[in-house]
């Protein structure tokens, strides 16, 4: 229906004829307060897809002298900007991000006197993304000094970022064996990347992503499940009615000094990695502010003045965490009364101990 010129469409048919596609569309237009019925026929040229060229992969060496680097990891410095990063991830269905401050050669150290380092990392609120990036060698083929690297550093982070806080990107420059894949696909949060370049410029081939996209939302789904759960219990007259990401439950109302679109408030965490334990946290934007800086960089010392206020958190083992954030023991699945109301205390204390009280009236 075309409101504009008033104008009904209420049938149409086509005949395909080899070189034409033929349209009868039927109309019933408004004129002088009456219905008149004619039709239109309009043909429309249809040209066939021609057989194309198929364009060959640039070799490593040819990219990497492309870019003027003299090795892999001038190369990672050079290639990985905010730009190329994103089109992996949206390759592997992640959203883009903004503002990506990355960590070239990030130290990983395993034991005593091990120390690797990972080619590439940032850090997204509380999540870690990863990227190792195949060597020369091989002319950039995974291999298996690769593939033992990428599953300690990976094990190794999530012990420090939290399990399931971790995004393990594989990046090699030719297909993966099938052994390499089986593993990588095994991984929650790993991803196998083939990243091509050619004359037509550079693009990311990922392998499974689809079935990747369909465990994450359906563990997602889980969370947000349990996330719903929680808002609705809670008194509080909360900015958003649904968790943000499937795991973000923005309780409370919005910071006056931030952008409106950003929700920029006091965020409950859910890990995926765990269901025995909760976050709190404030948005990052309003950790830009000059009023919270300082508390967030003394988070320990907003845990003691939350034990002062709300006796039962300090039993519930509270703890620094990545993103600025302050994790505590808290039965996820399934909450009890008392469970949800020390939850309500421990929002209120934490509001009061890092300054914006007001967002929790």
């Amino acid at each position: 229906i075309n409101s504009g010129s008033k104008q009904i469409i209420s049938d149409y048919d086509f005949a395909y004829t080899g070189t034409q596609v033929f349209f009868r569309i039927e109309f019933w237009k408004f004129r002088k307060k009456e219905l008149v019925r004619f039709y239109e026929h309009q043909n429309i040229d249809y040209k066939r897809i021609l057989k194309g060229n198929r364009l060959e992969d640039h070799t490593l060496e040819d990219v990497i002298k492309a870019y003027g680097a003299k090795g892999e990891i001038e190369f990672v410095d050079k290639f990985f900007g905010e730009e190329e990063m994103n089109a992996i991830l949206e390759a592997c269905n992640f959203n883009p991000i903004q503002g990506i401050d990355r960590t070239l050669e990030h130290k990983v150290r395993i034991g005593n006197s091990t120390t690797k380092r990972a080619d590439l990392t940032f850090q997204h609120e509380d999540e870690l993304f990863y990227f190792e990036v195949m060597s020369q060698s091989g002319n950039g083929k995974w291999d298996d000094d690769h593939h033992y690297q990428i599953l300690g550093k990976t094990k190794k982070l999530e012990l420090e970022y939290g399990d399931g806080n971790v995004h393990t990107f594989a990046i090699a420059f030719k297909e993966f064996d099938a052994s390499y894949l089986e593993d990588i696909q095994r991984m929650d949060n790993g991803y196998a990347v083939h990243l091509r370049f050619n004359d037509s410029g550079y693009f990311a081939d990922v392998y499974g992503a689809e079935e990747k996209k369909t465990k994450k939302t359906i563990k997602l789904g889980e969370m947000e499940s349990y996330g719903q759960h929680i808002m609705n219990a809670m008194s509080f007259k909360n900015r958003r009615s649904k968790p943000a990401e499937g795991r973000y439950l923005y309780i409370g109302g919005s910071h006056p000094e931030t952008e409106k679109g950003r929700y920029a408030g006091i965020e409950l965490v859910m890990f995926t990695g765990s269901k025995n334990v909760l976050g709190i946290k404030i948005h990052s934007k309003m950790r830009l502010l000059e009023q919270f800086i300082t508390p967030t960089d003394n988070l320990e010392n907003v845990i003691s003045h939350m034990s002062g206020q709300c006796p039962s958190f300090i039993s519930k083992n509270p703890k620094v965490s990545r993103g600025s954030t302050i994790q505590f023991d808290f039965n996820v699945v399934n909450p009890t009364g008392d469970d949800l109301q020390d939850l309500e205390c421990i929002a209120v204390a934490f509001a009061n101990a890092i300054g914006c009280p007001e967002l929790l009236k």
